[in-house]
């Protein structure tokens, strides 16, 4: 869990074909947001994985582990980014090598029976965590004919990957608890991103709160000693 003075949010979705929505989140959107955080005694730390799994534990297995921890760390917040494809379904044979997977976290052995991809195990992960999504849950959908790019790499997959987006889509959207937007672009994505994340800020360190300066440079020292323990 993160420290209560640590706004520590991950970010979800399939690689290749949300590159250019990751990026103009890590350059434009989270500094504002560890900015305004900062000013409120607090702290924010985005989670990308794009940089967070080495080469070594790609080979030994540890993916998917590593994707769930960070869910868990980062507890409750998430943002999930929805775009033209399913992304990779790993079979048992893929997460083998990590011995205690399946007895860590339990939601693995029907999500890969049912294949499952990656992102959606991240998911439903995170909604068996807790019960109450507002607020901390929030999905960006990109509009199924807004990118070239992203319909050019959903066409390398199956039919039934297709489905499995097309479902996944469907229930994301559906559900009440969940907060979910469409975006067609990624300056639109950055848009709303940022009055979401403001107004999380808003609730999770209200600026009637925030406190004397002198408390602002113990809790720094604080988390500064706890990230190095």
């Amino acid at each position: 869990m993160p420290s209560p003075t640590e706004l520590r949010l991950f970010v979800s979705s399939t690689f290749r074909d949300m590159q250019r929505e990751r990026d103009i989140l890590v350059r434009t959107v989270f500094p504002e947001i560890r900015t305004l955080c900062r000013a409120r005694g607090a702290s924010f730390t985005d989670i990308d994985l794009r940089w967070g799994v080495t080469e070594q534990e790609a080979e030994e297995g540890r993916v998917v582990r590593i994707c769930l921890e960070e869910i868990d760390r980062c507890q409750p917040h998430f943002l999930g980014l929805i775009g033209n494809r399913y992304g990779w379904q790993p079979g048992r044979e893929d997460l083998a090598a990590d011995a205690d997977l399946f007895d860590d976290f339990a939601l693995l052995d029907d999500a890969v029976t049912a294949s499952c991809s990656v992102t959606e195990m991240e998911i439903l992960h995170r909604i068996e965590r807790d019960d109450d999504q507002k607020g901390t849950l929030h999905f960006y959908l990109l509009e199924e004919d807004a990118s070239d790019t992203g319909t050019a790499l959903a066409q390398s997959e199956s039919t039934q990957a297709q489905t499995r987006l097309a479902d996944l889509r469907n229930r994301i959207e559906a559900d009440p608890e969940i907060s979910s937007r469409r975006y067609r672009e990624p300056q639109d994505l950055a848009s709303l991103v940022r009055a979401d994340l403001i107004a999380l800020v808003d609730r999770t360190f209200p600026e009637s709160a925030t406190p004397r300066p002198i408390e602002i440079e113990r809790r720094n020292h604080a988390d500064f000693a706890r990230s190095r323990l």
